[in-house]
C-alpha cells in the first residue's frame, strides 16, 4: 500500500492486538517519528513530574498522624492517614480496572472474529 493511502494499519509486534482502520491523515501521523519539539517537551515534563512527586511527599510528610477507621461490630483499624488515602487509591483503581476487562475481551473476541472473517494475519 502506497504511504499515505487510507486503510489497515497493523502496528508492531508487542501491540499485535492493535488493528486499526484508518483515514490518510491519520495512516500518516501513525507513522510520523517524533520531532525536536516534542524531544524538548521531555524536560518540561519531567519538571512538572518532579514538582508532583514533591508536592506528594511533603502531603505525605504532614499528614502522618495515626488515624483510626471504625467498622460495625466494634472493630477499628489505626493506620498513618497516608496509607489509608494511598490503599483507597489503589482499591479504586483496582475496581475501575475490573470494571474496563469485560468490554476489553468482547473486544478482542471480536478482533479476532473479524481477522478470520476478512483472513487478516497477525
Amino acid at each position: 500500500m502506497p504511504p499515505g493511502t487510507p486503510g489497515v494499519v497493523a502496528f508492531p509486534r508487542r501491540a499485535r492486538h492493535c488493528l486499526v482502520i484508518t483515514s490518510r491523515r491519520t495512516a500518516s501521523l501513525l507513522r510520523a517519528r517524533p520531532t525536536a519539539g516534542f524531544r524538548m517537551m521531555r524536560y518540561p515534563i519531567w519538571f512538572f513530574r518532579i514538582i508532583v512527586f514533591l508536592l506528594l511527599f511533603g502531603f505525605t510528610v504532614r499528614n502522618a498522624e495515626t488515624v483510626t477507621l471504625r467498622y460495625y461490630f466494634g472493630y477499628e483499624w489505626q493506620a498513618p492517614l497516608v496509607l489509608i488515602i494511598l490503599l483507597f487509591f489503589a482499591l479504586g483503581i483496582a475496581i475501575g480496572v475490573m470494571s474496563c476487562l469485560g468490554k476489553l475481551f468482547r473486544q478482542r473476541r471480536e478482533i479476532v472474529t473479524y481477522r478470520k472473517k476478512y483472513h487478516i494475519p497477525d
